[in-house]
């Protein structure tokens, strides 16, 4: 029986990922800008409103359902259908400049709350779908530019560069970018459409079931892009180009599940846990700011920590890789 190769030294330790990252935004901590500019402006500053357009689309599935529908499944949908209304009077549109999988980490992004310390804001109202649609195109567009200079920065503080680290993303990189998102968009699109053909297949059988359904559906999804988890760092650390960096992403996540997956919950422990931390100051408080400005650094710093992380888990798989090959010759 043939000897297995094996591995030239372990996997990289998820601790020493997260002692890098933060250490290298500690030395560069204006890094946490951008996230705490993107906050204060979508708290501070003027909102858009998509409340004349959602509002009678919202109003109009109601009725439809009221006259289609059987009284149980109107009885349940009905509370949706207003927390619906609710999100549509105050969300603001602003908040597509937080964009995935490249973006500014942002904790107002999606916040509902029209409080603020200064008595009120500037509400701004979309009367068309079609300016809906351009200024959303304009905003995601702008929002993943910001995230390009962002993620560009990050990823050089990261890798041990000295001195001020400027803001900066190649036109490559821009258009990686996009090219990435695009090919997200596509992916979701291809898990979701199905899944919600067998929800709404489900629901109108059991609205009980649909739940269970909604759960099973959502986990699947969430198993099949936990490969893709990286895709983003590759454009950023090796020049990859999107489709390239989204393969390295998934031989890196199959040969490494276990440490990517407990970095995975760790992150997810750390930012969203301590946000509920930075939400309990009231929205009408300046206490926010403290908020905002830790939000920034725990994000900032998790997100360099990734790229620590990458670089030393590509390094080492590319290492091992090489040498069970070369044991196998």
């Amino acid at each position: 029986m043939e000897n297995q190769p094996k591995l030239l030294n372990p996997p990289p330790r998820l601790t020493t990922a997260l002692i890098g990252g933060f250490n290298a935004v500690a030395n560069h901590v204006y890094l946490i800008l951008p996230p705490i500019i993107l906050d204060v402006f979508l708290w501070l500053g003027p909102r858009i409103s998509l409340e004349r357009i959602l509002s009678p689309v919202i109003d109009d599935m109601n009725t439809t359902l009221q006259q289609l529908g059987s009284a149980d499944m109107t009885q349940l949908m009905s509370t949706s259908f207003n927390l619906w209304k609710q999100f549509a009077e105050q969300f603001n549109f602003f908040s597509l400049l937080r964009t995935l999988p490249v973006g500014i980490p942002s904790l107002m992004a999606g916040s509902v709350d029209p409080a603020t310390p200064l008595g009120g804001f500037t509400r701004l109202e979309v009367n068309s779908t079609a300016g809906m649609m351009l200024i959303g195109l304009v905003m995601v567009i702008f929002g993943l530019l910001l995230g390009c200079f962002y993620f560009s920065a990050v990823s050089r503080s990261s890798n041990g560069e000295k001195g001020f680290i400027f803001l900066r993303c190649s036109a490559w990189q821009a258009a990686q970018t996009v090219l990435l998102t695009l090919l997200s968009i596509a992916l979701i699109l291809t898990l979701a459409l199905p899944g919600m053909f067998v929800i709404s297949l489900v629901t109108l059988i059991s609205p009980t079931l649909a739940t269970i359904a909604l759960f099973l559906v959502g986990l699947l999804a969430f198993w099949f892009l936990i490969p893709l988890v990286f895709s983003p760092h590759g454009i950023f650390t090796r020049q990859q180009n999107a489709v390239t960096s989204m393969l390295t992403s998934v031989r890196l996540v199959r040969y490494l599940m276990p440490s990517v997956s407990l970095f995975i919950l760790v992150a997810i422990l750390l930012i969203q846990g301590l946000n509920q931390l930075w939400s309990v100051p009231p929205a009408n408080s300046w206490l926010t700011l403290v908020g905002i400005a830790g939000h920034a650094f725990i994000a900032t710093s998790m997100l360099s920590a990734s790229f620590v992380f990458y670089r030393s888990a590509t390094a080492w798989l590319e290492e091992n890789l090489s040498h069970m090959a070369q044991v196998r010759i």
